[in-house]
């Protein structure tokens, strides 16, 4: 009885908790009434969020997948969202460049806004227009209008190879 009594006691010590916080950080609740943050994972895109499809276009993430954009109060939302090229426009971007996409558009249809810390991202899509040779980066959000009503806004921005945004 003594020996199992020995080899509960470490087990007790060590457990852990998960848990999420409001804002969306994972904090670990420890036994001993401590705690820390828990170090982040990556939240950008990478080569298993995008395949090719038969008619040899990539595609990203179309079936109602989700990735971690931040609304207006920078927490982490997870968003819909859709990414259709070529393969040979795919493979001559990076997926670095696709973020940087989604941030600077981001930041671009925050600006805006009459109240951008209302901003809730609810999609967002990136296409390559082979005509144009420009990508268009398009949201759909929600925010507040001046009277602290809820509006639905779209809003498309084009971006140059060199992920310089453009006028249409």
């Amino acid at each position: 009885m003594k020996k199992l009594f020995f080899l509960l006691i470490p087990i007790c010590a060590f457990s852990q908790e998960r848990i999420l916080t409001s804002s969306g950080k994972s904090v670990i609740l420890n036994s001993d009434y401590t705690w820390k943050y828990e170090d982040s994972k990556p939240t950008t895109l990478g080569p298993d969020d995008f395949k090719t499809t038969r008619d040899n276009v990539t595609a990203g993430l179309i079936s109602k997948v989700k990735i971690p954009i931040k609304n207006g109060e920078d927490h982490v939302v997870k968003v819909d969202f859709g990414y259709i090229s070529t393969v040979s426009e795919f493979n001559q971007i990076s997926f670095d460049k696709i973020q940087k996409m989604i941030d600077y558009s981001r930041n671009y249809v925050m600006t805006g806004l009459k109240n951008k810390y209302s901003f809730i991202p609810r999609k967002v899509d990136i296409t390559y227009s082979n005509s144009n040779k420009k990508w268009a980066v398009m949201w759909n959000y929600t925010a507040k209008n001046s009277y602290g009503g809820d509006i639905e806004g779209n809003q498309m921005i084009l971006f140059d190879n060199e992920i310089n945004r453009v006028d249409f």
